[in-house]
């Protein structure tokens, strides 16, 4: 049985779509799903986390699109003719139309407000009118509000007043506020919302100054935002939000656009310039809407015209089309978050055209009808903790937060459970396994593992960066914020390469290496293995050993390939000897011996395709000699063809592709790529740094690409990582709290495979040998 809090944590991370689904697992699991505490928590948790954000695109029907992919529109089928769409909140969406609607796209639910007639003047002068409407959350009363605004005008289109009421979704009511004393300008929403106030231009009326108007939905006042210190007067400007700030459209004689945003809100000061676009980057009387940030903060996705999504670099200053298929010929756009947030307020009922229908809860609240389940049955109680982050209003009494899982997870459909763990990371896999017996086995299992594997690998999760030398640290690709130190149970920190989230740890010259699972915390030592010296008359007096490390597919095993070079008195080169340990064998196999010396560098560890790479030293100069796995036999890969290498030669692996670096004329440092492995015509200069982007001697060595592929992060004389950014050819620090003052990095993915291939997963077996144990008991005691 699990407990509660992990099945709560588990389906808060879960997009609403496979939420659905799981409402009909149960009418428990329905009941939980569809509660207000647990809609709260999964809306808060993807807002956090920044994840199941969509565009929502009107006027020529409605469409969705996945702003993370941003490939295609979905056409959404309403419930309802109206394609005019107002603004999003919590992911319920304003449809404009005679009487307005509510609508939850994510659960296809609506409910249509209750109309509200406009008392128009009796003056003789009036002669039309103008809606406005916004749509806000009012986090004191858990409620959401549709304000209204109507203008009067004479027949000169000159302003009268404006009528003002304000619609609560709770009480299904209108009620009406004080006449507003400004005079909107023409936008059929109001759609700048921010905590639980809305913003828009006003114009006084004092002809042509222009106002930020607030009004606070919490206690209806309204109140002016003061504006930024523009340079010239002579122009409009529209309010936005743009990544939780307060954002202004400045538009000077329409061929300038300013971008500015509100730092701190409420701060004159805390205004700052976000860009300036003009032509030929945009044509003239272009109008520009900024949507939402890229991941990585790096670029604004801006509505273009109505007519196109673009992506503004903002360091660059460039401008790149977004190419969206069954993207409609016009439409006007706004981001929403996908929550499972009713348009009743009340829980998981069935709203349709404002009634409810579905469960016969007999006038009672869906949690009434969970406690009456929780009599006719034996569930396992689940209970809610109460979220303010959304809502400030009290939570309920204690007997009152309920949830009921009437199953135990055993019991759920084999490839829904399977799906939702294989998508979790390792840390909160390892706390599952102590739940059952039953959950162990299965995330023990090896193929599961292999599930887990490739999902990461799959969805680009899960990546981390493991540095070396000065102890041994992780920091997290995604955010880059902090190093965290491990601690291994053993004392070396000297770290080869990594695969499949297996790391090979370098010992002493007397000592065995350890493959160990930073993330699941097991290793295991390689069993010791003679070197057999040359023979004859020239003795060897010095020698350098290299490791690698690799898996092969065909054998499902991982192999570790060792090469020891032999040098005289003289330091002449002597001779090569490679060995080769197999993990499913646990054992040492000798190989024909290397017919080429190997540089002293520890960039031996090139992994890729099946292959182990290093740059070797024969009569025809430096060279790429490959070592493959399966068929444990040598090869060469050919060197670019216009390289002229002036020092030596320095092998990597980027992005899935062998990189080569290069020092050139002038203390330049070349960096080559191979985009088709073993290709030679495929080899491509990626890019060529020189001072003053780095100093003069610089070690230079390529971690990863970006999300995008703008930059990649370089490690710089194993002091500092940088983003190089490809097309404006600078880089640019990156600050990592507790980065130690000398690493070297590389790029490993959180897996579940053990270091042990015959354990299956579980705990590591000990060889029978007396001495081996004697060891092994050993270090477990430093450990403790």
């Amino acid at each position: 049985m699990l407990p509660e809090e992990i099945i709560t944590d588990i389906l808060s991370r879960l997009p609403v779509k496979s939420l659905l689904r799981f409402r009909c697992v149960s009418k428990p699991w329905r009941a939980l799903i569809g509660s207000q505490n647990f809609t709260k928590m999964h809306l808060n948790q993807s807002i956090k986390t920044g994840s199941n954000q969509r565009l929502m695109l009107g006027f020529l029907g409605i469409h969705s699109v996945n702003v993370d992919s941003l490939d295609r529109a979905e056409c959404l089928n309403p419930p309802f003719s109206s394609s005019d769409i107002s603004n999003s909140c919590n992911g319920l969406v304003l449809v404009l139309a005679k009487i307005p609607y509510v609508w939850n796209p994510s659960t296809r639910k609506y409910k249509q407000l209750s109309a509200c007639n406009v008392e128009y003047p009796t003056d003789n002068d009036f002669a039309s009118a103008f809606e406005t409407y916004g749509f806000v959350y009012n986090s004191e009363k858990d409620d959401y509000l549709v304000v209204r605004v109507v203008e009067f005008k004479r027949s000169d289109f000159s302003w009268i007043r404006s009528e003002a009421r304000v619609y609560n979704l709770k009480s299904n009511t209108w009620k009406k506020l004080p006449d507003f004393p400004y005079q909107l300008p023409y936008k059929r929403v109001w759609g700048a919302h921010l905590n639980g106030v809305l913003h828009t231009a006003v114009e006084t009326l004092s002809r042509g100054n222009t106002s930020i108007m607030a009004f606070d939905t919490r206690n209806g006042s309204h109140y002016v935002v003061p504006k930024p210190n523009f340079a010239s007067r002579d122009a409009e400007f529209t309010v936005e939000v743009l990544g939780g700030c307060l954002c202004l459209l400045h538009t000077l004689k329409r061929y300038r656009m300013d971008i500015w945003v509100m730092k701190e809100y409420g701060v004159k000061e805390s205004w700052a310039k976000l860009l300036t676009i003009a032509p030929p980057l945009v044509k003239p009387y272009d109008t520009l809407c900024p949507l939402v940030y890229s991941r990585d903060g790096a670029k604004v996705l801006l509505n273009h015209d109505d007519k196109e999504l673009i992506w503004y670099d903002l360091r660059k200053g460039t401008v790149t089309n977004v190419s969206v298929s069954g993207l409609p010929f016009l439409f006007y756009a706004d981001v929403y978050t996908e929550s499972l947030v009713s348009v009743d307020c009340f829980g998981d009922e069935d709203v349709h055209k404002g009634r409810c229908k579905g469960e016969k809860f007999r006038g009672k609240s869906p949690l009434h009808a969970t406690k009456v389940e929780e009599r006719n049955s034996i569930p396992a109680v689940l209970p809610a903790k109460s979220d303010r982050s959304i809502s400030s209003s009290p939570p309920p009494p204690q007997h009152q937060q309920q949830f009921i899982i009437k199953k135990n997870m055993p019991n759920l459909p084999p490839d829904i459970l399977v799906d939702i763990l294989s998508r979790l990371p390792v840390k909160s896999l390892l706390r599952f396994r102590c739940v059952s017996r039953w959950c162990r086995d299965l995330i023990d299992s090896k193929d599961f593992v292999k599930m887990h594997f490739n999902q990461s690998i799959l969805a680009s999760s899960n990546l981390n960066l493991i540095l070396g030398f000065l102890g041994i640290y992780y920091v997290d690709m995604d955010s880059l914020d902090s190093a965290v130190p491990l601690k291994p149970p053993f004392s070396s920190s000297d770290v080869s390469n990594s695969c499949n989230g297996l790391v090979l740890i370098l010992m002493g010259p007397k000592q065995s290496p350890y493959l160990w699972n930073p993330f699941t915390r097991k290793y295991k030592t390689l069993p010791d293995s003679l070197v057999d010296y040359p023979q004859g008359s020239v003795a060897a007096d010095t020698l350098y050993t290299r490791y690698a490390f690799g898996y092969d597919s065909q054998a499902d095993d991982y192999k570790v390939l060792r090469a020891v070079e032999f040098r005289g008195p003289d330091f002449n080169w002597i001779g090569t000897e490679a060995k080769l340990y197999s993990l499913r064998s646990n054992s040492w196999r000798k190989m024909p011996d290397f017919p080429c010396r190997i540089p002293r560098t520890r960039e031996w560890a090139v992994h890729l395709n099946g292959a182990l790479h290093t740059i070797v030293i024969n009569e025809s100069g430096q060279s790429i000699l490959a070592f493959d796995l399966r068929s444990e036999k040598t090869y060469v890969v050919p060197r670019p063809e216009k390289l002229v290498p002036l020092g030596d030669l320095r092998l990597h692996s980027l992005g899935g592709s062998l990189c080569l670096i290069s020092p050139f004329k002038k203390h330049r440092i070349e960096v080559w790529i191979m985009k088709e492995y073993n290709v030679k015509e495929s080899w491509t200069k990626l890019f060529s740094i020189a001072p003053p982007t780095v100093e003069p001697h610089t070690i230079l060595c390529p971690v990863a690409f970006s999300k995008n592929g703008d930059e990649i992060l370089l490690n710089l004389n194993e002091e500092k990582l940088v983003w190089y950014d490809l097309r404006r050819k600078t880089t640019r620090d990156v600050s990592i709290q507790g980065l130690p003052f000398r690493f070297y990095a590389d790029v490993c993915v959180e897996t579940l495979i053990s270091p042990d291939l015959e354990d299956g997963g579980n705990e590591i077996k000990k060889k029978p040998s007396i001495r081996r144990d004697k060891r092994n008991v050993k270090i477990g005691r430093k450990r403790h």
